[in-house]
């Protein structure tokens, strides 16, 4: 438990960081490409003009009805909740929880932290149907990771169904 309390508070510590003001409002952003993915989702109803990363694009929908300033912070919690998942799977959790390109990334909403989280889910479990279709979904090039984890279950398991 105190490993996932450090995790929460480094990472507190790192969004406080992250924040910049204009005019005494307080604004959060994601890295460039999760930005143009914010924009995508905001304009989807109008016509898409591409993406890389669907359901990440989709997941950002909702966020479009917060105050702009902080539309990003939802993304940055789902990120925090996937390393906490991780952490929970890991069997050294506060090395895992406390690396620092991962926090770094978490915090500018990359939507590589769920596809890790998915991926390790499914190593860790051996359950990995879903973590393949999701992590296929989550960015373009993720059938890269899901035909490893598939690769990876098939060796284990020696072709026992999924």
């Amino acid at each position: 438990m105190k490993n996932y309390i450090l995790t929460i508070i480094v990472f507190g510590i790192l969004i406080y960081s992250a924040i910049f003001w204009i005019n005494g409002t307080p604004y959060f952003v994601l890295c460039d490409d999760e930005m143009i993915s914010m924009y995508y989702a905001k304009n989807l109803l109008s016509g898409i003009e591409g993406y890389t990363n669907l359901l990440w694009t989709l997941i950002m929908i909702p966020c479009q009805l917060l105050p702009k300033n902080l539309s990003s912070v939802p993304i940055v919690l789902i990120n925090l909740a996937c390393i906490l998942g991780m952490m929970k799977l890991s069997k050294n959790p506060l090395l895992l929880g406390l690396t620092f390109p991962i926090l770094f990334w978490a915090l500018r909403g990359v939507e590589f932290i769920p596809i890790a989280y998915l991926f390790f889910y499914g190593i860790k479990t051996g359950k990995i149907l879903i973590p393949i279709i999701l992590i296929t979904l989550l960015r373009a090039d993720g059938f890269v990771y899901s035909g490893i984890l598939l690769l990876n279950f098939y060796l284990d398991n020696k072709g026992k169904k999924l």
